[in-house]
């Protein structure tokens, strides 16, 4: 395992705000135009004058001048996240996946990504409590009807070009796929719900030697998810990253849509269909999981032994913040650390020792106007569900 002090010695020597992943890792929204070099920024809106060329996907005006502020030593206000971090800085542990490339050395402000996260639109079948319009078609339906949420919440959402219409960013995707893919390393598809995207299939027809991840909140139904594990069997190297964090009646509310019972039934269909797949749990820590993600944790690894974990912070909105509940965040750090790998460890330890300051009364509040709203559009019961909210937040300071 490669030591993390020793990539942050390699990182320093050109700044200690340098990180590798703003060249080799690139995330693009192309049903909005919108691009971000790791998922801790918002990302940015890429310009149509830009498009001229299609690598202006990911080497685009704002991004070249990110890139040179870290060649320049500075710290990039876009990627305060690392500059909070009490642990192991974030842009350590992504960049210690390139360090030991033999082209990681960086000359400029443009690359060409190795790690590419595509999503062609937002048609999803779900609308998660922490989503938005902008990545679920479920949820811009509703804010189309029903207008926005209390605090403005979704007001100025980036509204997806329509599927019908006609897509300069995907144009420009598949002008430029020819050449990237010769260059890439891995790529991972997202949405919405990729197993419902055309798009999805014609990516996987040509992949067949290239690192592919496909992300999932697996609960398509059996004719769609048999489609797709059909596609996938030619994948050499495949890894379906599902998402969940909580359990039951928790996980139903906060993915609305989802059925627990079916989503572990379906982990094991694919498990068994793809036996040489890896298949991975992408969580996103919130206070809407933090009393069952051991269990959850529990429950996939139950299901598939060998799975694997990757585990974010969730930012925005702000007043899902992990922090309102403290409740078995020590026993979920020490079933991550006794059961997944130290990568998996120390991205959560730091999600956990994240003590940067909040107004967590404030926060608490508009969590109640946000599922006071909730409740009354989908029919669901938020202090029922979570009873653990009965209680004030105390400070984790």
């Amino acid at each position: 395992m490669l030591k993390y002090w020793l990539v942050e010695k390699y990182l320093n020597k050109t700044g200690n705000g340098f990180c590798l992943e703003k060249w080799n890792s690139s995330t693009l929204h192309l049903g909005t135009g919108m691009e971000h070099g790791c998922h801790h920024p918002d990302p940015v809106q890429i310009p149509l004058t830009e498009l001229t060329s299609p690598e202006a996907l990911t080497n685009h005006k704002h991004k070249q001048i990110v890139r040179q502020q870290m060649l320049y030593g500075a710290k990039p206000k876009e990627c305060d996240y690392c500059w909070r971090s009490n642990g192991t800085q974030d842009r350590v542990i992504q960049s210690s996946n390139w360090y030991n490339l033999k082209n990681s050395k960086i000359t400029g402000t443009t690359s060409t990504p190795k790690y590419l996260e595509v999503s062609f639109g937002n048609v999803c079948n779900l609308a998660c409590a922490y989503c938005g319009p902008s990545f679920s078609s479920v949820w811009q339906q509703e804010i189309e009807q029903q207008g926005t949420y209390p605090d403005d919440y979704h007001k100025h959402y980036v509204k997806p070009i329509p599927n019908n219409q006609h897509n300069p960013y995907i144009e420009a995707f598949w002008k430029w796929w020819p050449e990237l893919k010769e260059q890439l390393m891995y790529l991972r598809i997202t949405g919405g719900e990729p197993l419902m995207s055309k798009h999805t299939y014609t990516l996987l027809e040509q992949c067949k030697d290239i690192n592919v991840t496909v992300n999932t909140n697996l609960c398509v139904d059996k004719k769609l998810l048999d489609k797709f594990c059909d596609a996938a069997k030619q994948i050499k190297k495949l890894t379906i990253s599902v998402s969940g964090e909580s359990t039951n009646e928790r996980a139903e509310y906060a993915r609305h849509g989802l059925v627990y019972k079916d989503f572990l039934e379906n982990l094991v269909t694919v498990h068994e269909r793809l036996p040489n797949a890896k298949i991975q749990v992408m969580s996103v820590y919130n206070c809407l999981c933090v009393t069952t993600f051991a269990d959850f944790l529990k429950d996939v690894k139950q299901r598939v032994p060998n799975i694997m974990l990757s585990v974010s912070r969730l930012h925005n909105p702000d007043f899902f913040d992990h922090r309102l509940i403290n409740e078995g965040k020590q026993e979920s750090l020490q079933y991550v650390k006794s059961n997944f790998n130290t990568q998996a460890y120390k991205r959560f330890e730091n999600i956990i020792k994240d003590n940067s300051a909040q107004n967590l009364p404030m926060l608490r509040e508009k969590l109640i106007n946000f599922t006071t709203e909730f409740d009354k559009r989908r029919n669901t019961n938020f202090s029922n569900t979570f009873p653990e909210f009965s209680a004030p937040p105390r400070s984790t300071q």
